[in-house]
């Protein structure tokens, strides 16, 4: 009879120290997003996380139950996409569309502090019909991680106005 009732405990309790002390997936001050929520680790405990989520609420967490979460921890990822939906007018030339992805990887290599130089341009599957515009999404691979949130700014700020010169060099429009 007592192993009936404290099932549930041991399994909660073999889950919380599986968790912690094997698949340890994040530290306190990471920023992780779990269930497309973001937070950043406050303090882990055996059995509890304390978490801070991105608008300053505090947020408790049993650690048997992000056991089987997804978690995704942006402080221990590598180079991160920055990416940009752009639309261009939809009777620019092939032409225009590479030389303009030239001129964005000659600029994001020349900015070796926060780009590698990889950049690609995708979604391009869908030709646009008579007066559309062209939607495309540009792609840039950056260095680092997305932990810190004003660096990010100030990198998204940066290749913005990058993506604007090589708009301007390769002679396409905005729409």
């Amino acid at each position: 009879g007592l192993g009936f009732l404290f099932h549930n405990t041991a399994k909660s309790c073999f889950e919380s120290l599986l968790f912690v002390f094997i698949q340890h997936p994040f530290d306190v001050g990471d920023r992780v997003v779990i269930d497309d929520e973001t937070f950043v680790i406050e303090d882990v405990e055996v059995f509890t996380t304390k978490m801070v989520r991105w608008d300053g609420v505090m947020v408790y967490v049993t650690n048997s139950s992000l056991c089987s979460k997804v978690i995704q921890n942006i402080r221990r990822s590598e180079n991160q996409l920055e990416s940009l939906a752009l639309k261009v007018k939809g009777d620019s030339p092939t032409e225009s569309l590479w030389i303009f992805r030239q001129e964005l990887q000659k600029e994001l290599k020349a900015n070796q502090n926060s780009f590698t130089g990889e950049v690609d341009l995708v979604n391009l599957d869908k030709l646009p019909s008579e007066n559309e515009p062209l939607s495309l999404t540009v792609l840039a691979q950056v260095r680092g991680n997305f932990q810190n949130p004003a660096k990010r700014n100030a990198r998204k700020s940066e290749f913005l106005k990058i993506v604007e010169k090589a708009l301007q060099n390769s002679n396409l429009t905005k729409s």
